[in-house]
């Protein structure tokens, strides 16, 4: 389904990780994301998809509009931008980087 969508939106404002807006960004999808807890994290504001102010659905509605108004090239590359950086969420990463504090790394030893 996320490969077939022009873009995924995450209204909710309780999101840590948000596995579900890594997967749809694993998909090559474009986000549009609530501007809150960790979810600016998984958005370059105009390069894979866009934040909104939660809870003001004109803002939501302008971002969504902003998005379909797209040409299909710009957001097949925002869905592009946004499969390169769910890159670094990649099992094999966050297998290391625990092993790494497991072994007592510190942070500036880390690769994140």
């Amino acid at each position: 389904a996320y490969i077939t969508a022009d873009v995924f939106c995450m209204p909710g404002t309780a999101e840590l990780q948000s596995l579900v807006t890594l997967e749809a960004m694993s998909a090559s999808t474009p986000v549009l994301l609530a501007d809150a807890m960790a979810l600016p994290h998984l958005v370059r504001d105009g390069e894979n998809g866009y934040l909104f102010i939660p809870n003001d659905s004109d803002d939501l509605a302008a971002k969504l509009t902003r998005v379909f108004s797209l040409p299909d090239h710009e957001r097949d590359a925002m869905g592009k931008t946004s499969r390169e950086m769910v890159e670094s969420h990649g099992i094999a990463r966050t297998l290391q980087t625990f092993e790494d504090i497991y072994r007592g790394a510190s942070y500036d030893d880390l690769v994140l």
